[in-house]
């Protein structure tokens, strides 16, 4: 029987297929995003400068995840990945973030003695959904 891992600062849930599908819950640590924004500046003959969203990106790193092998399993299927970040101990009440349709870039796998097994997770994803 698999273990899931929680604590009350938030959690993080994966899958593939559907956004509605439930996710694989896990636990992780030194989680960082990189939100990027392209955006084409131009100006017309009006003189009135103008921005155009030409691309965006979420670049996420995740320096310690625990979870069952099934991350192994869908990074080495190479199917998109939708990952929810819950931030739950938020003074506002529960915040977090969508990543949809994403790719595992790199997953680093630990593992010592006495100890659980660690996961190190690189990933990236084009669209996302935030509220809180």
């Amino acid at each position: 029987m698999a273990e899931v891992f929680g604590w009350p600062e938030g959690r993080v849930y994966y899958w593939t297929g559907t956004a509605t599908a439930s996710g694989e819950p896990g636990y992780f640590e030194a989680a960082s995003f990189s939100l990027t924004y392209g955006y084409s500046n131009y100006r017309t003959m009006d003189s009135a400068y103008h921005d155009t969203l030409t691309g965006q990106r979420a670049d996420v790193t995740i320096g310690s995840m625990w979870s069952t092998n099934a991350l192994l399993a869908i990074a080495d299927a190479r199917t998109a990945v939708h990952l929810h970040f819950v931030a739950s101990g938020s003074t506002n009440g529960t915040a977090g973030i969508y990543l949809y349709s994403g790719r595992i870039d790199r997953l680093e796998l630990q593992g010592q003695n006495n100890d659980v097994y660690r996961q190190s997770v690189t990933y990236h994803a084009n669209v996302w959904s935030a509220y809180g």
